[in-house]
């Protein structure tokens, strides 16, 4: 049964395929408690998700003048840290800069 499914899947009949295991899934009788467990998981996910994330790609389409003012910021902070610390000449110091100018 597996050759066969996978030959339907390669030749591009997925839906027969998921339906073969929709339908196996729904003869098995703890479907429905590992589904419902799977659902709780994924609404509690979902929630944490859109209360918690920063899409730092929206912001930067909206304003592009924040991005930049906020790499300078960041690199500013390195550079002090550096200062600091007493690091010295380090070649990811030369990048950073590298890359804060092509963003500017």
């Amino acid at each position: 049964m597996e050759n066969k499914l996978k030959f339907l899947y390669e030749t591009g009949r997925k839906e027969q395929v998921r339906m073969y295991l929709r339908t196996q899934n729904i003869r098995d009788e703890t479907f429905d408690e590992q589904y419902k467990k799977r659902n709780d998981c994924e609404k509690i996910h979902g929630h944490i998700k859109g209360t918690v994330k920063f899409d730092i790609k929206r912001v930067r389409n909206q304003s592009r003048k924040l991005y930049s003012l906020s790499s300078f910021i960041a690199y500013q902070l390195l550079v002090l840290t550096e200062m600091q610390n007493k690091i010295g000449d380090k070649f990811i110091w030369k990048v950073l800069l590298k890359k804060w100018h092509q963003i500017r």
